[in-house]
Parts: structure tokens; C-alpha cells; sequence
């Protein structure tokens, strides 16, 4: 993103706009080709140290935000009161910090601070952090990407299960239906039966043919015929009964029944078929999370280590 041009404070000042080429921390100004040369050699600002414009503008805004003016009385910080960690300009200390024996001129107290000790620790536990943070991303990311590897596996592998089970019903599907057609094929597709039903209903015909003669004959037949027609009667129905029993002796008047049997498993299964979960399952196993150690507390560890608990 391209930078803001930024313009000259002291020749704005004067209603003219230049665009600056140096910025001065202490005078909080930008300054342009033009000016900076006096500020350079004037008794006030010559020992003002001053950096690129284009410099300036790559400093945070929280950065730029902050003036050596006091924020309560406009004027210039000149202390820092040690005590409560806080600038102070003259009516600050006279008026909040004159029981503070910690005040120092603020020059003296910034003096240094780019190569100090607590600079340079800042540095590093900022590095430290970033590192970390860096190498949590980087473990998250691999995980991430072993997850989905993972759940296409387990995906692939319930299916293949499925496919087996599937396929094992399949092939035992197809040997009861070939068990039940060759049943079918034995029985001659139900025509023994039908053969059997159309013998018997013969005989049945032959039997109620002689229940009505002899029905008849008692209603109004001769005694002589009546005699006659016992006789001729009793060697027909003897004749039947001879029949029959021969034909119920025959193997082919076996009943034909059709029965499965299923393993106690398949029942259980049938009848409960939650239990099909308890066979397989996915577990979601957790390890131990990497816990940051911060730099003062390190004392030889590494960055990270395991934890001892997980939630």
C-alpha cells in the first residue's frame, strides 16, 4: 500500500506545501530538503537526530502516536517518575510527583534504551513468541492435513467393510434362492402337487358317486335292488379304500416345507441392531497439547514441552 505524501511542517507554517524528506522525533516535525539544512545548524535542533520520512511512515501507529507533549498540560516531558512508570512535564511533578523521590530528566532515562538489556530481552521473547506461534501453526496444519488424510482411510475402510459384509449376504442370498429354485425344479415347478390334488379329487369324485347311489337307493329302491346294489357297492368302495391306501403309502404325498436357518449372531443382530455399532467404531484419541514456555521461565527448556494435563 503506497504511502501518504507527507507535507512539511515548517513551511506549512509559513502556507507553503512542500513535501517532506526527513522526519525529527524530538521537534516532532517533518521537515523537507529545504528546511532541514537550518535545522541541521541551528543552536537549538543541530544535535537533533533526524530519519527518512519513508522510515517514519513504516512505524506503527501506536508508535507515531506518541509526543513528548504532555497530554494534560500541553507541555513539554522533561522527567520520568520511576515510581508510577509515567513521563512527567514541570506542573506534573509539582502537582502529582512532588513527594516522588524517583524523578529523573527524561533524557537521561531514554538514553541507551535501543541497546539495552530490556530491549534486547523484549527482542527475544518476541522472537521466542513468534517462533512458538509459528511452530504451533505449523504443528496444527500438519495435524489438520493427517486428519483428513486419516478420514478418507477410515472412510475407505468402512467401505470396504461394508462391501465385504454386502457382498458375503450377497453370495448367501444367492444360495438360498438357488436352494429354493432347486426345490422348485424337484417339486417340478408345484406339478406333483397339482398331479396328487387332481388324483385325490378323482377319488373324491368315485366316493361321492356311490355316497349318492346309496342315498338313493335307500330313498326308493326295491329291497332286491337295494341287495343288489350293496353287493356291487361294498367291491367298489373296497376297491377305494384299497386305493387310497396304497396312494397315501406313496412318498410323493410328503408334505414339502422351506426353512432357513439363521446363526444366533444374525438374530442377535436382527433383533438389536445397535449392537452393530459395539463391532466397529471410530475413537477420537487427543494428545497432549504443546504448552508455551515463556522465556523467563525457561531455564533450559525448550520453547515448547508437552503438558502434563489435557482438557
Amino acid at each position: 500500500m503506497a504511502k501518504l505524501d507527507q507535507s512539511c511542517d515548517i513551511c506549512m507554517n509559513l502556507h507553503v506545501t512542500k513535501s517532506a524528506s526527513v522526519w525529527c522525533s524530538e521537534c516532532e516535525e517533518a521537515i523537507c530538503e529545504d528546511c532541514e539544512p537550518r535545522h541541521r545548524i541551528q543552536k537549538a535542533t543541530k544535535n537533533h537526530k533526524t530519519i527518512l520520512i519513508e522510515d517514519y511512515q513504516e512505524l506503527p501507529e501506536s508508535i507515531t502516536k506518541i509526543t513528548l507533549e504532555c497530554e494534560d498540560h500541553n507541555q513539554k516531558l522533561d522527567f520520568y517518575c520511576s515510581i508510577h512508570s509515567e513521563p512527567c512535564c514541570a506542573r506534573c511533578v509539582s502537582e502529582k510527583h512532588k513527594y516522588c523521590r524517583e524523578l529523573k530528566p527524561l533524557p537521561e532515562v531514554v538514553d541507551g534504551v535501543k541497546s539495552s538489556a530490556a530491549f534486547s530481552e523484549l527482542q527475544d521473547r518476541v522472537n521466542d513468541m513468534s517462533q512458538a506461534i509459528g511452530q504451533m501453526i505449523q504443528d496444527k496444519t500438519h495435524n489438520k492435513s493427517n486428519l483428513e488424510v486419516k478420514k478418507k482411510t477410515l472412510i475407505a475402510e468402512v467401505e470396504r467393510i461394508r462391501k465385504a459384509f454386502n457382498s458375503h449376504m450377497d453370495t448367501k442370498q444367492g444360495e438360498l434362492l438357488s436352494k429354493i429354485g432347486e426345490t422348485k425344479e424337484r417339486e417340478g415347478e408345484g406339478d406333483i402337487i397339482d398331479s396328487l390334488l387332481s388324483k385325490l379329487s378323482k377319488f373324491q369324485a368315485k366316493v361321492d358317486e356311490i355316497a349318492d347311489a346309496v342315498m338313493k337307493t335307500k330313498q326308493y329302491a326295491s329291497n332286491f335292488q337295494t341287495f343288489m346294489g350293496v353287493n356291487k357297492w361294498t367291491r367298489e368302495i373296497g376297491n377305494q379304500e384299497k386305493e387310497i391306501i396304497a396312494f397315501q403309502s406313496d412318498k410323493s404325498m410328503a408334505n414339502v416345507d422351506l426353512q432357513i436357518k439363521i446363526s444366533p449372531i444374525l438374530k442377535k443382530f436382527e433383533k438389536d441392531v445397535s449392537e452393530f455399532g459395539k463391532i466397529m467404531k471410530i475413537e477420537v484419541n487427543y494428545s497432549p497439547r504443546m504448552k508455551l514456555v515463556l522465556r523467563k521461565d525457561k531455564q533450559g527448556q525448550g520453547l515448547l514441552a508437552p503438558s502434563s494435563k489435557t482438557k
